[in-house]
């Protein structure tokens, strides 16, 4: 059998090399197969030779004779018939010498084009595009071969491309047209050379998705949901133009029109009009994540009109045009990533016609601001009248030639949020940094805005300047000309100058307080244990005039007097005392924020009571060596000029008062300066021992100068940590601009401000949705300070203006004073106020004020948060809970007030990751809510849905603050919550049997979780049993669980024992410590113990206590149930016989120990602290009297 299958297989072999013997028709070589070789065996000629068609083979084809050298190959085919409805072909196969085959088929039984890459006769690539060839018609195909991608194409429209480095790939192989299970007929092959710059073609190609009009324009079917037009080849220009008429827009969900660049490094950018939702937005796509580098702008473009598009391609800018207008730019580091990229121009769910030319770089637009003037090419655009214009040394030099002379910018067409986007009112003042080596005196500054559209006396000013001076800084202020819209154009004219030169540094646009009219001074604002004092002093024209004291808030951005006064006096001549009750119902006016008029004018800006400490002193207080230096002195010699790099002049000066033991390192104010004196700095790190004072008058100002950062900074909110949630640039990358790392007593204060950049930004209030992301591309992120690994900290009297992330930050630290802080005018979204996190303790946050988009207090409990790279690291070996914080005094609106942010569900042991311990009273505070599903564990995709995904929350302490909107725990059950608000405990136990319940790790424990431990010389612990876990306490010590009782019958049970010791289970009120219910348990195995009691709508302590030294007791399985008010028989302890007897009488709360009557509520706490600190003040003050 085997003999003769061998047989068989050598003749079918031979017919087989018989049959490729046969000789070929010498016709091959006619004009219309020149080049090819056609076997007559399975190719018929027409009369004339100029078609042939194949037999019905199952494979008939031509091949190439000999090797191919040309990079072109045409031919027209027409199908006559398929003979199978399996799978049919026909096409031009192409074997490279390098053993790789490219086949360009049609398939004629499915009916689409593809380009197949085959290796070793396997398809490794292929990409499929629908297509349909009708029987007996004829079809011209174009194949052309480049070192850099190859194009397929039908009836001289591009159907399908691959970009690829092939180099020499294509040079001497061979190929054959073929049909497969197909008869066709084939006319006109021909090889021949491509060369692009002869081809007469455009720079784009298009699909048979797109009908030619009689104008040159194309047109999308209407059919396809996306239609494409493809740049041929890659593109090595900066500038893509072409004009878009939107023809109809077929979704109501989704639809856009814009260009789609691919870059040569994998990335992909998007300049989008969407034609939906009507706005422009430019997204650029990284490891699969869609960025949106310039924010969304309104746009509506009308359909029926042609609409010009312009898309700029820079190294470090790209810019999106519509109509002549920036709808979009982003500034970045892109270098090169734009050469040799792809292209095309799209429409999805919209039908549009299009208009293109060919692709050029574009020299002429200025498009790219840099007045810095770090390049020569900075200058473009500037002009001058009478003058003359140019570069030196990174400085632009403005050469006066005679009188009249004047400067003027190029016209800034800016998208809205970039770097020199300004818009008026807001925007208000013009920065220059600039030498006059001029005699003028003044400067006239006219401007040029969207809605002032020609130079006038109205959009003019006289500003001072020095004649014949050396560098000097300068803020010219717009703000009483009223201006509005964008600014376009500034011109400069040195008045009575008609020679010498200007030289400028740097011009920004900057956000500053207006220029208002006053009607006097506010000189002191005070207050004792009863009665707030402000005095002042108004100006002569209001001597005896009316003068009324407001209450406002932060919210009132402007500062505007509106609404009834609290008070009003007639001014004693110029002078004027006011005063008013310290206490507003329950709540204190520590948190309040005043305005003075006269007449309706402000005496100033608002204000705040300034004696605050006598209310509130640190708990965690400090001191260090009197050792002092100021920073603006030899050798140090910061510059405080608003331009000049400080940061290492002033960490020169840390560095050396750290070295010499400690002390104070001063920044020097000027608080007569309306703009103070300014210090530019990036990076400062604190040190042992050391505070930093920045003196009333004093800004601490981050530099926008991204080339003086010490290390890799970033543009831009986020950055893209795959799988990780709000991975914001300032806790991932970016580094505070005040640090301190394990550093022990070190203090920031002083008086003055910290200022964020604000490079763009068009939000007024910190909170308004619709322009809080406007130029966050266009700023570096970072957190104004940044602490970590801290003991004994102190943040007080400084202001946070315009931070673009979070304010502060307190990681791993310990005893922390943050008092009197004023966090406002946030400048993009995520400004969280004060965040403390893993595993910060020791807590005091002392009237302070924030105004903001987002949490205020943030109490982070998480485990291993991977967010923690750059200058932070969670620590999974510590405890991370959040305990022992004091929330007082303090004004938190916008956002939430205090948040509860429950991430430690991952810990192994859940008693590492609570917040426990937490007193918020006397604020005035916007909301108390959480965020509890944790992004780290559980459903790791955060939905904020995983109602069970929280660690533990406990002895919380919320009473008498105004509370603006109703606070909500969400599904937090915490336990020991008192609070005069809707919140409370939960009803329930909570880890009542000490065990975890997680089926994933069920060697994970919960530990203390949830309960209240005092330990009176003893103490409380978990330890394991037969089964599972249990509490236990050695000694003197109570274990509770505070929880909210409705009215009604309960029991409480548990399993206890008592090894050895007295013990008692006991049910008590925690505000009255009122004993509902105890008994004492003598048990010395585990067995039930219950007691029955009438709840009361409040909270209630229920649990444990060992009464003696020697006691050893244990619990477990803790529940409570609601029973019927007839089965209710409370046991209380009162006979005498038994051991360790009690008072009936006893009024001790057995988990505080406090005595509870008269009841010892949190706000009575609040007025005995008041209290002790004004006899402390009497007593200073007799002290000093003495």
């Amino acid at each position: 059998m085997n003999r003769k299958r061998s047989r068989w297989l050598a003749g079918l072999l031979t017919l087989m090399l018989g049959i490729s013997a046969f000789p070929v028709n010498p016709r091959s070589a006619e004009a219309a197969f020149e080049g090819w070789a056609v076997d007559e065996t399975q190719w018929t000629y027409s009369e004339n030779g100029a078609v042939i068609t194949s037999k019905g083979n199952v494979i008939d084809s031509i091949q190439s004779a000999g090797t191919v050298s040309a990079n072109k190959i045409d031919f027209s085919a027409a199908i006559q018939r398929v003979q199978s409805d399996v799978d049919g072909n026909i096409g031009l196969y192409y074997r490279c010498q390098t053993g790789e085959d490219y086949f360009f088929e049609y398939n004629s039984v499915l009916n689409f084009l593809r380009i197949r890459k085959l290796v070793n006769d396997a398809a490794v690539t292929e990409e499929i595009v629908p297509y349909i060839m009708e029987l007996g018609e004829w079809y011209d195909f174009s194949v052309i071969l480049k070192e850099t991608s190859i194009e397929f194409y039908v009836n001289h429209t591009l159907m399908m491309t691959q970009a690829g480095e092939f180099g020499t790939v294509f040079q001497n192989g061979t190929c054959q047209i073929q049909g497969y299970n197909t008869v066709l007929s084939l006319r006109d092959c021909a090889f021949s050379q491509y060369d692009e710059t002869d081809s007469g073609e455009t720079d784009w190609v298009y699909n048979q998705n797109w009908i030619l009009g009689e104008d040159g324009a194309v047109t999308s079917n209407g059919t396809e949901q996306i239609c494409q037009i493809e740049a041929r080849g890659s593109v090595c220009v900066n500038n893509i133009e072409f004009s878009a008429k939107i023809e109809q827009v077929r979704s109501d969900v989704d639809g856009n029109v814009g260009v789609y660049y691919q870059c040569s490094n994998g990335e992909d950018f998007f300049f989008e009009y969407n034609t939906v939702l009507h706005l422009a937005r430019i997204r650029r796509f990284t490891a699969g994540a869609d960025n949106h580098i310039s924010p969304a702008r309104s746009v509506t473009l009308t359909e029926g009109e042609w609409h010009d598009f312009k898309v700029i391609l820079d190294e470090d800018i790209v810019v999106f045009y519509i109509d002549g207008q920036i709808v979009g730019s982003a500034e970045g580091s892109y270098g090169n990533i734009f050469e040799n990229g792809r292209c095309r121009i799209q429409g999805y769910n919209t039908t549009i016609s299009v208009k293109l030319d060919n692709l050029e770089n574009d020299t002429e637009t200025v498009y790219k601001y840099d007045f810095e003037f770090q390049k020569a090419s900075s200058v473009n655009g500037f002009t001058a009248q009478n003058g003359s214009v140019s570069y030196q040394d990174g400085r632009l030099i403005y050469n006066i030639q005679g009188a009249d002379s004047a400067l003027a910018t190029p016209v800034l067409q800016t998208a809205a949020g970039s770097q020199y986007s300004a818009l008026l009112p807001l925007r208000n003042t013009v920065f220059i940094r600039m030498k006059n080596n001029t005699n003028a005196e003044q400067l006239k500054i006219s401007v040029i805005t969207t809605n002032q559209t020609n130079y006038s006396e109205f959009t003019e000013k006289l500003v001072e300047i020095s004649p014949n001076s050396d560098f000097c800084s300068y803020f010219m202020n717009l703000s009483d000309l009223n201006l509005s819209g964008y600014l376009r154009q500034i011109r400069l004219e040195p008045i009575g100058a008609a020679s010498g030169s200007i030289e400028i540094d740097a011009i920004s646009f900057e956000r500053e307080a207006p220029i208002e009219e006053t009607a006097g001074t506010v000189l002191a604002c005070t207050a004792d244990q009863s009665t707030v004092t402000v005095k002042g002093r108004l100006k002569e024209e209001y001597r005896n005039k009316r003068v009324s004291l407001y209450e406002t808030t932060l919210a009132n951005v402007s500062e505007k007097i509106s609404g009834t006064p609290l008070a009003s006096v007639t001014a004693d001549g110029l002078d004027f005392t006011i005063q008013i009750p310290l206490y507003d119902g329950t709540v204190s006016r520590l948190s309040s924020l005043f305005l003075v008029g006269a007449e309706g004018v402000k005496c100033g800006g608002s204000f705040r009571i300034s004696n605050y400490r006598d209310f509130q002193e640190n708990p965690y207080e400090f001191s260090l060596p009197s050792f002092s230096v100021r920073v603006t002195d030899a050798p140090y010699s910061a510059q405080g000029d608003a331009f000049t790099d400080d940061t290492r002049a002033i960490q020169s000066a840390i560095d050396e008062v750290y070295q010499r033991g400690g002390g104070t390192v001063i920044l020097p104010g000027e608080p007569e300066n309306p703009y103070g004196r300014r210090y530019i700095v990036t990076h400062l790190v604190l040190k042992d021992n050391v505070e930093l004072r920045i003196e009333h008058g004093a800004v601490l100002w981050q530099s926008p100068r991204i080339e003086e950062y010490q290390y890799e900074a970033v543009y831009g909110h986020d950055i893209v940590m795959p799988g990780v949630n709000w991975t914001h640039a300032a806790l991932t990358n970016n580094l505070p601009l005040i640090y301190a790392y394990e550093a022990e007593q070190v203090r920031v204060t002083g008086g003055g401000i910290i200022r964020s950049m604000d490079a763009g930004s068009e939000c007024a209030d910190g909170v308004d949705g619709s322009t809080i992301w406007t130029g966050c591309p266009s700023r570096i992120h970072v957190i104004p300070i940044g602490f970590y690994g801290c003991k004994n900290v102190e943040i007080s009297d400084v202001t946070l203006l315009r931070t673009n992330c979070y304010h502060i930050l307190t990681y791993a630290c310990e005893n922390v004073y943050i008092g009197n802080v004023v966090m406002k005018e946030v400048t993009c979204a995520s400004g969280d106020g004060i965040s403390l996190a893993v595993g910060t303790h020791d807590v005091m946050i002392s009237r302070c004020f924030l105004y903001s988009n987002d949490d205020s207090v943030v109490l982070c409990s998480s485990y291993n948060d991977p967010r923690g790279v750059k200058w932070w690291k969670a620590d999974p070996e510590r405890d991370n809970s959040i305990c022992n914080v004091t929330v007082c005094h303090s004004y938190f609106v916008g956002g939430h007030g205090v948040t509860f942010i429950t991430w430690g569900t991952d810990n192994p042991d859940l008693s590492q990751n609570e917040i426990r311990n937490i007193h918020v009273y006397d604020n005035v505070l916007n909301w108390i809510g959480t965020w509890p599903d944790n992004p780290y564990y559980g459903n790791e995709v955060f939905d904020n849905t995983e109602t069970d995904d929280y660690s533990p929350v406990k002895q919380v302490r919320i009473t008498n603050n105004r509370i603006l909107t109703a606070p909500d725990l969400g599904p937090i059950q915490a336990t020991d919550l008192v609070s005069d608000t809707n919140l409370h405990s939960s009803e329930q136990f909570q880890n009542g049997d000490f065990e975890r319940h997680d089926a994933l790790h069920p060697e994970w424990t919960s530990g203390l979780s949830n309960w209240t431990v005092q330990e009176k010389g003893g103490t409380a612990s978990v330890v394991k049993r037969e089964e599972g876990y249990c509490g236990a306490i050695s000694g003197k010590a109570i274990l509770a669980q505070g929880l909210y009782q409705k009215k009604g019958g309960h029991r409480f049970s548990a399993e206890v024992k008592v090894e050895a010791g007295t013990a008692r289970i006991f049910v008590c009120d925690i505000l009255t410590g009122e004993i509902l219910a105890d008994k004492y348990i003598t048990e010395n195995e585990f067995s039930v113990a219950s007691l029955t009691y009438f709840g009361t709508d409040r909270n209630l302590y229920l649990g444990i206590e060992a009464l003696t030294d020697d006691a050893v007791v244990y619990i477990d399985d803790a529940k409570v149930e609601s029973i019927p008010d007839a089965d209710v028989n409370p046991e209380k302890i009162s006979d005498p016989s038994e051991p360790e007897p009690t008072d009936p009488d006893q009024t001790e709360n057995p988990v505080t120990g406090e005595d509870a009557y008269p009841a010892l509520i949190s706000w009575l706490l609040f007025l005995c602290l008041a209290a002790f600190s004004v006899l402390r003040r009497s007593r200073r003050l007799k002290q000093r009297e003495s």
